[in-house]
């Protein structure tokens, strides 16, 4: 009498879709520097600048074109006396600002 095992083997696949989507947030990290935390989309920039109204970038902005954290002096970006730091995307898909610190 041969006895035998049946073996069963049994696979399952599944797929996850994640959607990570830019964004970016701006904070103040002294009086002095901005903290920026940027999640850019594939082949697109951001540039930070400061200003009165965030219309479009000054030739002071500073451009971030990778994805990550980064501190930006004022000094850096013209912000001496402007009422907001600005933030665009390239793509359009993000725009931030934050309101200067008035002591």
């Amino acid at each position: 009498m041969v006895a035998g095992w049946a073996q069963h083997s049994s696979v399952t696949t599944t797929q996850l879709a994640v959607d990570v989507r830019p964004e970016a947030a701006l904070a103040w990290q002294s009086d002095t520097v901005v903290l920026v935390k940027a999640r850019l989309a594939p082949g697109t920039q951001a540039r930070v600048w400061a200003d009165e109204t965030c219309g479009a970038p000054t030739t002071d902005s500073q451009m971030i074109s990778v994805s990550g954290t980064v501190a930006i002096d004022l000094a850096n970006i013209g912000g001496a006396g402007k009422a907001l730091v600005c933030l665009a995307s390239s793509d359009g898909r993000i725009n931030a600002s934050l309101p200067a610190l008035h002591n």
